[in-house]
């Protein structure tokens, strides 16, 4: 009686096995995967390409204040060799507004927040804000040496740089942090010590806002913060 019972219960457990993976290969069940770029409840959102990963997280500080994390890392556990590609899908001019000369340096990812809700299908009509004082207006200078592909370590944010000579740049952190709690208008004011205008303007966050992560390899990540009065 019990060796029937036995029998009864792996027969059942065959079968349920067998439904199940039927019904995964007709797509009727999904079993242990999530969707890339699923934003999650504390705001941010991963992009996979090129064995990188672009990750943007926005974490809220508390009094209107957040804190804006990106990264580009390795997700292979070798060392990986790559080469750059200037796929942006924003100017990079467009990126890192807390520094009044945005991404006029070399780097391969940046972003950047807009006022309001943009997704993915309509981001690239949006402007960004200004992260920084502009009351006080700034020269800025190019990278002399543009980078030619980056050696990244394994599992790893950090790489060497070289040029199209083979020559190292040096070694960079692909990451990047920003405490932030407002955006600043008008400006410039003050230009080489002599003709000035009105100071700019600082706003504190108010209502919905959009940011947007992106690497040269056309990589683009996307999240949203909204602060209430």
């Amino acid at each position: 009686m019990k060796r029937r019972r036995a029998a009864l219960i792996v027969g059942f457990v065959i079968v349920l096995l067998v439904a199940l993976v039927v019904a995964s290969s007709y797509g009727l069940l999904n079993i242990g995967t999530k969707p890339t770029g699923t934003v999650s409840p504390y705001g941010s959102d991963t992009r996979v390409s090129a064995d990188l990963i672009l990750t943007l997280q926005v974490t809220p500080k508390g009094d209107g204040t957040f804190t804006i994390d990106v990264y580009v890392a390795n997700k292979l556990g070798r060392l990986n060799n790559v080469t750059t590609e200037s796929q942006w899908r924003l100017q990079p001019g467009d990126f890192d507004a807390f520094d009044s000369c945005g991404m006029s340096y070399s780097f391969p990812f940046g972003f950047a927040i807009f006022q309001g809700y943009y997704d993915l299908r309509n981001y690239t009509q949006a402007r960004p804000l200004a992260l920084y004082n502009t009351t006080y207006a700034s020269t800025c200078t190019t990278t002399l040496y543009p980078v030619a592909y980056y050696l990244f370590g394994p599992y790893s944010d950090t790489a060497e740089a070289f040029d199209s000579r083979g020559t190292s740049l040096g070694s960079w952190n692909l990451a990047q942090s920003l405490l932030t709690s407002g955006y600043w208008t008008g400006g410039p004011g003050y230009w080489f010590g002599g003709i000035s205008s009105a100071p700019a303007t600082f706003h504190a966050y108010r209502g919905t806002y959009t940011v947007v992560a992106a690497d040269e390899w056309g990589d683009v990540a996307l999240t949203h913060f909204t602060v209430s009065n």
